[in-house]
């Protein structure tokens, strides 16, 4: 494990539960960029923050092991993921 995060950065347990490690690092990273955002932000771009603030509920839900099973939550969360999607090309300074 120690030689593959020198050589790749990441080892092996990392791609176990793949959703998970990818949820827990993109939700505080999101989160501290909404922070950001809003401070820089014109009202001419605002309608991108509730659509942030979507994505980062969604992540928020799986990395707190929401009830997904649940129909409401999962759609929820769904929705959030989609919104991820349509904002991904614009998070970024």
């Amino acid at each position: 494990m120690k030689k593959q995060r020198l050589t790749r950065g990441f080892d092996d347990s990392e791609t176990w539960s793949l959703d998970d490690t990818i949820a827990k690092f993109i939700a505080p990273r999101l989160e501290r960029f909404i922070e950001i955002y809003k401070d820089f932000v014109d009202d001419s771009q605002d309608h991108y923050v509730p659509k942030m603030e979507q994505a980062l509920e969604a992540f928020k839900m799986y990395v707190n092991d929401e009830d997904l099973f649940d129909e409401e939550n999962f759609n929820k969360m769904m929705e959030g993921l989609k919104a991820f999607a349509e904002i991904f090309p614009e998070i970024w300074w």
